[in-house]
């Protein structure tokens, strides 16, 4: 038997002698890094608790956020990488500024360095009317009817939700500062109701499972 053939059963036999159970073990240990290397750093997702951002984002609404879009990256080096500056109208996710263990979404509505107001629910930008039509709802009458004029800092944001008559935003807690920003929503991944609805007619066709609280329409849409 020469050189080559000995080897060859070496190896053989040293494949023969992996555990199972150890290349189990591995596998898992392999999906968890990186199921948290993604959650960490480019995708995470978040359920919507409130009505804030009514109607494009509904109670219930489970969400996936891009992490990455906003991350710091040098100048020089943002070509090879799909990251940029937040934009108007994006619906961003950030940390409370009042509560650092809160998270919150609204819409960006202010950049660095306008001049804004809220005039008759109007809302101007260095005298430009900023409206998104179809996105913002209103039912009553309020003290955030009027506001300002301010002039937002540097590297800092002033953040609206669209359910403006019902929404905990800059006009209450101040200008969120580009740190605390934590990405750009991506989607709604799924949606479940408040409460299963109650059929008018009960008969024995009537479902009473899962099916009857997930809002199947919602599932997978990409939000503006």
């Amino acid at each position: 038997m020469n050189s080559l053939e000995v080897n060859k059963d070496k190896s053989n036999k040293l494949e023969q002698k992996k555990n199972p159970i150890r290349e189990l073990i591995e596998l898992i240990i392999f999906v968890v890094v990186f199921v948290l290397f993604i959650n960490v750093y480019l995708v995470q997702g978040y359920q919507i608790p409130t009505g804030s951002m009514e109607k494009t984002l509904l109670v219930g609404d489970r969400i996936f956020v891009n992490k990455f879009i906003y991350s710091p990256i040098p100048s020089f080096l943002k070509w090879l990488f799909p990251v940029k500056e937040p934009e108007r109208g994006e619906i961003i996710i950030f940390k409370y500024p009042e509560d650092m263990r809160k998270v919150f979404v609204k819409r960006l509505v202010g950049l660095p360095g306008e001049t804004l107001r809220v005039e008759d629910k109007k809302v101007y930008a260095d005298n430009r009317r900023i409206e998104f039509p179809g996105k913002e709802r209103f039912f009553r009458r309020w003290s955030g009817d009027y506001y300002g004029p301010v002039t937002i800092p540097s590297d800092h944001y002033f953040m609206m939700g669209d359910n403006r008559d019902n929404s905990k935003d800059s006009r209450s807690w101040g200008f969120l500062d580009k740190n605390l920003v934590r990405g750009k929503i991506l989607c709604i991944s799924f949606s479940i109701r408040k409460s299963k609805p109650q059929p008018r007619i009960k008969d024995k066709s009537s479902s009473n499972g899962i099916c009857d609280i997930i809002r199947w329409d919602r599932t997978l849409n990409f939000v503006k």
